[in-house]
């Protein structure tokens, strides 16, 4: 064998143990993330965070609720609530991702929440006892409908829920738009200026909220 194909066959052996040695590290990176690969790049992803509690009972945490976040066509990103209810998830990509909670004897929720680049969303859960069954909400409205606040302040917002059970009477609230976080009662707290949107989801009823977030 002379000396130059040698020379090619070497460096043919380096360059497929390199695209060996990018395969491996593609395929951990996708055990690290349950299967999904974040989409990096400094502000190129977003996150979603927020708190799971006890539909008959809002202000007590519901710790070691099960939380997944599933992107089009992609393997879901999964956690769970710590022990005061929270959860975040964070580098997930542009778009309408589907979340999925459960919880224990509860009845599970699923939304869909929009992410951006650079920004946040926050969810705020209220699961119910499993025994209620079938939701037969009849419809959602929030008040107000469109809010100016600055950063700090915070604002109540009110739902109706027509249909249900009193104890399904707690909806799930969502803020898009990474301009502030909200608990389960709807109160919304302001965090950052922009504009955003406030929604308030039962069954297979929702209504929304515009909020204008000013610089203090």
């Amino acid at each position: 064998m002379n000396a130059r194909l040698r020379l090619g066959l070497g460096f043919l052996r380096r360059a497929l143990a390199g695209v060996a040695a990018c395969l491996l590290l593609m395929a951990l990176s996708g055990c690290l993330t349950d299967g999904s690969i974040p989409v990096g790049g400094g502000g190129s992803t977003g996150s979603v965070r927020g708190v799971v509690v006890f539909a008959e009972d809002p202000d007590a945490p519901l710790a070691g609720a099960r939380v997944s976040l599933r992107t089009p066509g992609g393997l879901p990103y999964r956690t769970t609530t710590d022990d005061e209810g929270r959860f975040e998830f964070e580098n997930v990509p542009k778009g309408t991702l589907e979340a999925t909670f459960e919880g224990a004897g509860r009845l599970p929720v699923r939304v869909f929440v929009e992410t951006d680049f650079g920004s946040f969303s926050t969810i705020a859960v209220a699961l119910a006892p499993a025994h209620l069954g079938i939701d037969d909400v009849a419809g959602v409205a929030v008040t107000p409908q469109d809010v100016k606040v600055r950063v700090g302040e915070s604002v109540p917002f009110q739902v109706s829920i027509s249909g249900g059970v009193p104890v399904r009477k707690v909806p799930t609230w969502i803020v898009e738009g990474g301009i502030g976080s909200i608990d389960a009662h709807g109160r919304f707290r302001a965090l950052r200026a922009g504009t955003g949107t406030v929604r308030a989801v039962a069954g297979n009823f929702q209504d929304s909220a515009r909020v204008t977030v000013l610089a203090p």
